[in-house]
């Protein structure tokens, strides 16, 4: 379980290549995945999710899902947005 991941230092937990998809049924999806991640490690843990995050409407559907740390390549594209 995510919260006994705390007792041995865990900070983050980390989700790569969430996002990889650019079909938007695949990245609803993934979607539910950091929901139901967020809801399994609760509050305490960071949940970061990266990986084909290429967009504002894909960062904010992650941070919406739950996650609170946010990996792209992107970032210059997204803040332009």
């Amino acid at each position: 379980r995510g919260q006994d991941s705390t007792a041995f230092g865990s900070h983050f937990l980390i989700l790569l290549n969430i996002f990889f998809s650019r079909d938007l049924f695949m990245k609803l999806y993934a979607q539910k995945d950091v929901q139901l991640i967020r809801k399994t490690v609760g509050p305490d843990m960071g949940v970061k999710a990266s990986g084909g995050v290429k967009t504002l409407s894909d960062l904010n559907r992650l941070v919406q899902a739950g996650a609170n740390r946010i990996g792209t390549s992107n970032a210059l594209s997204i803040i332009n947005e």
